[in-house]
């Protein structure tokens, strides 16, 4: 037995034979790269003359869900809730770096650039970062389905999203002859 804290005691042998599935230097990891990719975003999103003040706003948002993933992830790494908002952080920058990039090769340099067809793909990225808004309500507070009855509402939920996802990536994306061209329409 070995003296945890002030109260409790916990036995070795049971702490030992639970693998740590991730270490929480990896929360730091995945959080350096979200800052990375934030700043690929703001250098793309001005080189494609796009910025605007008012996008702050978003991007304050995702650093505070960010924020808290990575220190909910660091201190707890097997509560699921700071991977999650994690996930939601990471999808929504993967969408603003693929609309940044797409928007600076298929409108400024006429798909002349080198994985434009990747920055197409990666348009509807936004999708995965709402199913996983709707997975953190579903666990907050702790990282658990708070009721049993929960459960089967988290697998039906999960089901729709996936298929909801299959939906949102297939849409405005045409892809023919080996090359994906972006099916919106410009409004400016």
């Amino acid at each position: 037995m070995v003296r945890v804290g002030r109260d409790r005691t916990t036995n070795t042998s049971a702490a030992r034979r639970r693998p740590r599935v991730v270490r929480p230097a990896a929360a730091l990891v995945v959080g350096v790269l979200i800052l990375v990719m934030l700043a690929c975003v703001a250098v793309l999103t001005s080189a494609a003359h796009q910025f605007r003040f008012s996008d702050l706003g978003q991007v304050g948002l995702w650093l505070s869900f960010g924020l808290v993933g990575v220190v909910v992830a660091w201190h707890q790494p097997r509560n699921p809730m700071g991977w999650v908002l994690l996930g939601v952080t990471f999808f929504f920058v993967l969408d603003a770096l693929g609309n940044s990039y797409e928007s600076l090769d298929y409108w400024l340099h006429g798909g002349r650039l080198p994985l434009g067809w990747l920055a197409v793909l990666l348009a509807p990225s936004w999708a995965p970062s709402i199913v996983l808004a709707g997975v953190a309500l579903m666990l907050f507070p702790d990282g658990r389905i708070l009721a049993s009855w929960w459960k089967p509402m988290l697998w039906v939920y999960l089901a729709l999203g996936a298929l909801w996802l299959a939906g949102a990536s297939r849409h405005g994306v045409d892809c023919a002859g080996g090359h994906c061209f972006a099916t919106r329409v410009r409004t400016s």
